[in-house]
């Protein structure tokens, strides 16, 4: 697969309704010379999930908190249920988590928790991220 036609690709079909279009420069993921927001990748992932009907296929394209990949040991289930589906991604100084989460009362919300320019340890970032979504999960 080619970057640059794929990433051209993108800004002409995928991403040309977008309010906040990312400046998208090669096809590593993340990088430095990539510029997207919060913003933008939440309109990305709504934009996927118009493009892609079937939720529960949809869904299963995520690790899920407490149960597989990035998140398996990152969270844990309550009572026996997974409540984060999400993509990370990771560069020094910086860790973003997005898609959805479920709440205990019912709700589902779609999320990016970005987090740029901190000093610690990105496991301690992770796990204050983990802390805020589980208290999410349970009062909202």
């Amino acid at each position: 697969m080619n970057p640059a036609v794929t990433i051209k690709y993108a800004h002409e079909n995928l991403f040309e309704c977008l309010k906040h279009k990312p400046i998208w420069e090669d096809g590593s993921g993340l990088s430095r010379y990539n510029l997207f927001t919060p913003r933008t990748v939440l309109e990305i992932l709504n934009r996927v999930e118009v493009l892609i009907s079937d939720q529960e296929k949809l869904r299963g394209f995520f690790p899920t908190g407490g149960l597989s990949g990035t998140f398996k040991s990152a969270y844990e289930l309550d009572g026996g249920q997974a409540f984060v589906r999400a993509k990370t991604g990771t560069l020094r100084n910086m860790h973003l988590q997005s898609r959805w989460i479920d709440t205990r009362k019912g709700k589902t919300y779609r999320f990016v928790f970005m987090n740029n320019n901190f000093v610690r340890p990105t496991a301690e970032v992770r796990k204050e991220m983990v802390r805020i979504m589980t208290v999410i999960h349970e009062n909202f």
